[in-house]
């Protein structure tokens, strides 16, 4: 079974601000922007307070729901982790909100956004010689693959394992550059 994306899914933008907001805000109420996405998740300490009065109807982020950005080189998308608290979307990142989960799960979703053949599509309909973006329109219209829910389970938590390997991987190299530097620079003394 296939799915166009809006109709498994509500789609947003991120708010536009008309200025910087670095200081604490209302409620602590953070703000998430594109410097704060890593390849796989929202990293929760680089998030900024808002100072200013949020503009109304502004949606909440909520755990599992899905950040895409729309603008870049890359146009991949992550989940909002557990512990994100107050926060809202900045512009021009889009909020994915998985309508019912009884048809289609959020990791599942996000997996397959970031998969080939839908950054093939994508970045089959970027619009901008400089800057390429996304609309929100094109991104909608992505279809979906909607394998049975305890499939799309298994794919969601296989590809959290291999995300979670790729970062250790890393951790496991940077620390074996920094012991071999030691070694060199003791074996040079």
């Amino acid at each position: 079974m296939q799915a166009f994306l809006k109709d498994v899914a509500l789609l947003s933008m991120g708010t536009n601000f008309r200025s910087h907001h670095d200081a604490a805000g209302p409620d602590d109420l953070f703000v998430v922007q594109m410097k704060d996405l890593d390849t796989t998740s929202v990293k929760i300490e680089t998030l900024e307070k808002l100072t200013l009065k949020p503009p109304r109807n502004v949606t909440s982020l909520k755990p599992a729901d899905i950040i895409f950005r729309s603008r870049g080189r890359t146009t991949t998308a992550v989940t909002v982790p557990r512990n994100i608290g107050k926060a809202i979307l900045s512009a021009p990142l889009f909020l994915i909100r998985v309508k019912d989960t009884s048809s289609v799960l959020p990791g599942y979703l996000c997996w397959y956004i970031n998969q080939t053949p839908a950054q093939r599509f994508l970045y089959q309909r970027t619009e901008g010689s400089a800057l390429k973006m996304i609309s929100l329109k094109h991104l909608g219209d992505l279809e979906i693959p909607l394998p049975a829910l305890d499939v799309q389970s298994k794919i969601e938590k296989i590809a959290a394992m291999l995300m979670k390997e790729t970062v250790l991987l890393e951790e496991i190299k940077q620390k074996r550059e920094k012991y071999v530097e030691r070694l060199l620079i003791r074996a040079a003394s």
